[in-house]
């Protein structure tokens, strides 16, 4: 599991049923594409309020696709716990 800090997010850009966003995190630059499908994910990027934390089942570059699944909070310490509880690791 990965866990990303976002200090900033942006939506570039929406297109063939996809919403495309900029993340800027801790280390770089990364894009996140959203199904326009998954409003569950797509009014938790756009509505929470930066900074916040993902974590992917997968360890990731630049790109987290539509299909890559991930969790959001604000709250580092509620995806350390989550972290925890699924894979017994701390991501610190």
């Amino acid at each position: 599991m990965e866990k990303i800090k976002v200090i900033d997010s942006k939506l570039i850009e929406h297109k063939n049923e996809t919403y495309i966003y900029r993340l800027l995190t801790e280390f770089n630059e990364m894009i996140l594409k959203i199904s326009e499908n998954d409003i569950e994910k797509e009014s938790l990027i756009k509505y929470i309020k930066c900074p916040f934390y993902l974590i992917l089942n997968k360890s990731v570059d630049k790109t987290i696709d539509e299909n890559d699944y991930f969790e959001v909070s604000t709250c580092e310490s509620t995806i350390d716990l989550e972290c925890k509880s699924t894979c017994q690791v701390n991501l610190r």
